[in-house]
């Protein structure tokens, strides 16, 4: 049975809210192209063609990006503050060092002020 992301909440800084939506990345791979000499070609003559070889150089930490109901207490002081970051949901949770990177608060007429943050993971 697929988990729902209803009631998922987040917290940073000792900040807790409720989440409408979330994206997390946790990780993402860097390449270097590795392509040599000695590459597989394919085809013959007009038509070759080398097959490219990539490996991995780096691990990016990744960001996270949520919009929440509320302020959920981010101030500008907490903005390029490390914390620790964490969102539970039915599905689980995850919990990382991370960094604000920047936060933004906005309200309609009849609306209930919503927020939205995003996160660099800072890898350690």
């Amino acid at each position: 049975m697929p988990a729902s992301s209803q009631g998922s909440t987040v917290s940073f800084g000792g900040n807790v809210a409720e989440l409408l939506s979330w994206d997390v990345t946790p990780a993402t791979a860097e390449t270097t192209d590795a392509t040599d000499y000695a590459s597989l070609i394919l085809g013959s003559g007009g038509m070759s063609r080398v097959v490219k070889q990539f490996d991995c150089t780096a691990v990016s930490p990744g960001t996270a990006t949520i919009t929440f109901l509320g302020a959920a207490g981010f101030t500008e002081d907490l903005v390029g503050s490390v914390g620790q970051f964490s969102v539970s949901s039915d599905a689980g949770s995850i919990s990382l060092q991370a960094i604000l990177m920047k936060f933004t608060v906005t309200g309609s007429v009849g609306e209930l002020v919503k927020g939205s943050a995003e996160f660099q993971f800072t890898g350690g």
